[in-house]
């Protein structure tokens, strides 16, 4: 006599209901978090900041075309305002939309937000909030159009610019990883700054057609700057490296008489060796080394 046994189904109707209830198969997509969408916006609003400051010193064809470079710092924060406040309104849409409405909202928004950040911004300065009536087609599209787009490309991305200022050492809640950080971003921010004054230095020469030894020899240091905070070195090369970047801004600093722009001098020192010795690995070991002595003979 056989007996058949009954074989069990793999899944009965109650558990391929519980079951759908926790497997979605539809891959989902991250959306950028808000941090992310507020740095890659007030970059884009820094860079599309110094262009038209540069561009304008450059068509400006009165004698006081120079008077820019001073100029820059604030068109800088007005840039960064902008950024901010076009990231914020983007980040908004994106967590309102899905699907293809989120890149139609990213390809759209930027325009009206732009229109209105300029209003807002000519009724906080005090200025006319209406363009020119001469506007041509070229101004609107250098002035709205291709901030715009670049706004709309970058924002709500997964380029991750935070990265490439806030590179460090260390897990989280420690010490140095809040030091690397910190002295990464500052120095990273200053690096970029002049590099910026400098270019603007060299068209200024370049339009009074004067020597512009010094300022290539600037631009060719601020560049090696950049490169260096940037980019990943060994810290024997970094160190090196350093070295030569900071051998011109010593020679400035034995020439100052002034007590405050010696102080100046002095903290970009200080700043530049904590970041070199924040980014150091060797300095990490013996960091780690020294907390776990130090918790085992006082702690444990």
């Amino acid at each position: 006599m056989t007996t058949q046994s009954e074989v069990r189904p793999p899944y009965i109707y109650g558990q391929v209901l519980a079951r759908s209830l926790y497997e979605d198969e539809r891959p989902r997509v991250r959306k950028p978090g808000f941090v992310l969408c507020l740095f890659q916006a007030a970059t884009v609003g820094v860079l599309v900041a110094f262009v038209l400051v540069l561009l304008a010193m450059i068509k400006n064809t009165t004698y006081y075309f120079y008077l820019f470079m001073a100029y820059l710092p604030k068109g800088l924060l007005y840039g960064l305002s902008m950024g901010v406040f076009e990231g914020l309104l983007i980040w908004i849409c994106i967590r309102l939309t899905h699907g293809p409405l989120e890149v139609l909202a990213r390809i759209v928004v930027p325009v009206p937000v732009l229109l209105l950040f300029f209003r807002i911004a000519a009724w906080v300065l005090g200025e006319r909030a209406d363009g020119p009536p001469d506007y041509s087609n070229l101004q609107l599209i250098k002035t709205i159009a291709v901030p715009a787009l670049l706004f709309g490309l970058i924002t709500g991305s997964k380029l991750n610019l935070s990265r490439l200022f806030l590179d460090g050492l260390g897990p989280k809640h420690e010490p140095i990883w809040f030091a690397s950080r910190m002295t990464g971003l500052i120095l990273r921010l200053f690096i970029v700054f002049i590099t910026m004054e400098v270019v603007m230095v060299l068209t200024t020469s370049l339009r009074l057609n004067e020597a512009i030894n010094i300022e290539l020899v600037a631009l060719g240091v601020a560049l090696l700057a950049l490169a260096v905070v940037f980019t990943t070195f060994r810290f024997e090369l970094r160190a090196v490296f350093s070295f030569v970047i900071n051998s011109p801004v010593v020679y400035l600093l034995l020439k100052q008489e002034d007590t405050f722009s010696i102080y100046i001098f002095c903290g970009y020192f200080i700043l530049w060796s904590l970041f070199l010795l924040s980014h150091s690995r060797i300095v990490y070991s013996a960091y780690k080394v020294a907390c776990a002595e130090v918790r085992y003979y006082l702690i444990d």
